[in-house]
């Protein structure tokens, strides 16, 4: 799989149904730590909430759903659905719930739950991303004038750069011109640079 569907920006979609605030947010995520903490800040942020429920489907194969005391299957799995339905990967979605003191029933929770999903998505947009490989390697801080031509390089979707004793440099290029990078790399610093490769998988 080398490319997939992400969402285009991080959104938020409200709606009031029968007194009952529901508070949808849509995020990108790539691993269970980065879950974790927006998990964390938004509980911190919505601490009197009724329910704060969720789903999220990262690549290769992590999925999860969270009910948060609604009656079971009528709140994660109903977001978790409209996710894979959709067709979105690496996607958090959040649905946060103020009770209003009518009650739904299992079949307006799912719909509750299942139309706030819709809503972010459609909202946040979609966009085509591909498979990379991460490349680290450092160089000398007077090597930095070759960094700009780096993001000029064929194949290269993002570069990070931070500067220490030295400058540590990532470059994320696409995963089947690893090899011709390295090269364009080797060539633009014009000496042979040690890259490590790392095993996850990266999507840009």
């Amino acid at each position: 799989m080398n490319k997939i569907i992400e969402i285009e920006q991080e959104s938020v979609f409200r709606e009031e149904i029968k007194k009952s605030k529901f508070i949808a947010h849509s995020f990108i995520v790539h691993n269970v730590q980065e879950v974790s903490k927006i998990l964390d800040f938004l509980r911190e942020k919505y601490s009197n909430a009724t329910h704060i429920c969720y789903a999220y489907s990262i690549l290769p194969n992590i999925e999860k759903s969270f009910d948060d005391s609604e009656p079971q299957g009528t709140a994660g799995k109903p977001i978790l659905d409209c996710i894979k339905k959709v067709g979105i990967n690496n996607v958090l979605v959040v649905i946060v719930r103020y009770f209003g003191g009518v009650k739904l029933g299992a079949g307006g929770l799912v719909r509750a739950y299942s139309g706030g999903v819709s809503n972010v998505l459609a909202i946040s947009g979609q966009k085509t991303v591909e498979k990379c490989q991460k490349l680290s390697f450092c160089v000398e801080l007077f090597e930095n004038k070759f960094i700009n031509q780096i993001n000029k390089l064929d194949g290269i979707k993002k570069i990070d750069v931070s500067y220490k004793q030295n400058i540590q440099i990532d470059v994320f290029c696409k995963e089947n011109n690893t090899i011709s990078v390295i090269n364009s790399l080797e060539n633009t610093f014009n000496r042979k640079i040690i890259i490590s490769k790392s095993e996850e998988t990266f999507y840009f």
